[in-house]
């Protein structure tokens, strides 16, 4: 009877520590999700606030809008006359954007965001990009028939003349 008594105080008694290991795990849980959310929404709300600020400066004349996709990813899209010069804003005016976020962000939080990756690009403007169709810029030379010569980019393309193929 005592043998029995013990086994069963035994089996209650880690069944008691399970549950409570059980509870501490979930709480602890919890506590890194709010920590995590906490984290996250810090990263939101300055993300929106600088993008905004970047918008605002230009005041539609080289950055129109943003488009954020946070917290990983913001794209600022860029004016009509920018979108025609894409790939050298990209190469010359996007890392300066790039440093002064990094910046920001560093004066704001310290170094607690520096492990999170955060894309900074530009993307051309809409109202270009919809009106631009590749096949006006490769198609193959047909007898009898023009080609249509453009300058620009693949963003932003100006139509030249036509060369006749004979």
């Amino acid at each position: 009877k005592s043998y029995y008594f013990s086994q069963n105080y035994f089996i209650k008694s880690i069944n008691q520590k399970l549950k409570e290991q059980s509870l501490l795990d979930q709480k602890l849980a919890n506590d890194k999700k709010i920590e995590l959310d906490k984290f996250n929404a810090n990263l939101i709300e300055f993300q929106k606030k600088w993008s905004d600020s970047v918008v605002k400066s230009w005041e539609g004349s080289f950055i129109v809008s943003s488009k954020l996709s946070t917290p990983d990813t913001i794209y600022f899209e860029l004016s009509k006359n920018a979108t025609k010069s894409f790939n050298s804003n990209r190469e010359q005016t996007l890392p300066m954007y790039i440093t002064s976020y990094k910046k920001s962000l560093n004066n704001k939080f310290g170094t607690q965001y520096n492990s999170v990756v955060t894309v900074i690009d530009f993307m051309p403007n809409k109202e270009l990009s919809k009106n631009n169709n590749p096949n006006d810029w490769t198609h193959p030379i047909i007898k009898n028939s023009g080609l249509k010569i453009y300058g620009g980019n693949e963003y932003s393309k100006d139509y030249i003349g036509k060369l006749s193929c004979k």
